[in-house]
């Protein structure tokens, strides 16, 4: 069987390096884990002497970065090792459930941007590149990955065939989002219908990727519309006012909302109590009669509000 050997007490590093090889390369999915005080080797054997047994972290060889003082990191080493060696394209469903349960889940496609992304962050994070975030104190930063990570080795001391196992699915969740996040952000580039709202500039896209919706705010528009090319369901949201600072918001959707339960009084329309989200669907509550509108429609709806 093969063997994935890193240091004891393992990192972010060291975790995503073996979820990059146990992931993604081929007939390591089983490997077994092995750990080895940082810098050493399995049995004090040369790094990469056996092709069944991969050092990631540790024992100076070719998926270690320590005998170098570049600005990189295991996990991108093996990120460029993986992609050289044939990677998996799809990760089965199967090899997510656990022992004993039956837990349905999405499988993994290979996607080389968000996996770049990963090793970017993981890079940061390495090099301890979070002093110079802005705010670099703040107690939101306390909900990285790494942080999360050294909470679990302070509650599994020396247990870190576990740690290392949580890691592995925390590291699946991330990169999920990062898959969406990555499709988001190219579905808006080029599906995107942007015109210019009595609320701002606004953004009317049709894709079942809930995320257009947080990418668009994030990047500047003071409406998006989304509409669910299967479901049919369109949701329309506004920024949020700074709550933090006290803010009050300066978007009321209550005009659009009244139009269009107007426009089309047998669908189910829900204004959130902070008049900046209009639902007309939502997996929160399946249940909602979705409009008979077109995404253009409900778009000359928006124009034609004053």
């Amino acid at each position: 069987m093969p063997k994935i050997v890193t240091h004891l007490n393992p990192d972010l590093d060291a975790i995503t390096s073996v979820w990059l090889l146990v992931r993604w390369l081929e007939g390591w999915e089983d490997a077994e884990f092995q750990f080895v005080p940082a810098g050493k080797t399995l049995d004090k054997m040369e790094p990469d002497s056996d092709p069944d047994i991969l050092h990631v972290d540790t024992g100076h060889g070719k998926l270690d970065h320590h005998q170098v003082g570049d600005y990189t990191c295991a996990a991108r080493l093996t990120l460029e090792y993986v992609s050289n060696n044939n990677p998996r394209k799809k990760v089965p469903e199967s090899e997510f459930a656990d022992n004993g349960s039956t837990v349905h889940v999405s499988h993994l496609v290979w996607d080389r941007q968000a996996l770049s992304r990963i090793a970017d962050v993981v890079t940061q994070t390495d090099h301890f590149q979070e002093v110079h975030y802005p705010d670099a104190k703040a107690d939101y930063l306390d909900f990285r990955a790494e942080e999360i990570i050294n909470g679990l080795k302070l509650m599994y001391r020396e247990q870190d065939q576990y740690v290392l196992r949580l890691g592995l699915k925390m590291l699946d969740a991330i990169y999920i989002t990062l898959v969406s996040k990555v499709d988001a952000e190219t579905t808006i580039a080029k599906k995107g219908i942007i015109f210019e709202s009595p609320f701002g500039k606004a953004i009317a896209v049709e894709t079942k990727n809930s995320q257009v919706n947080d990418i668009a705010q994030k990047s500047g528009y003071k409406l998006v519309v989304r509409r669910h090319p299967q479901q049919q369901s369109v949701n329309i949201k506004a920024p949020p006012p700074n709550l933090m600072k006290g803010e009050s918001s300066t978007i009321d959707l209550t005009p659009l909302y009244q139009t269009l339960k107007a426009k089309d009084p047998q669908a189910d329309w829900f204004l959130h109590a902070s008049k900046t989200m209009l639902l007309n669907g939502s997996s929160k509550n399946p249940n909602m009669k979705h409009t008979t509108l077109s995404l253009n429609e409900v778009v000359e709806i928006i124009k034609g509000l004053h």
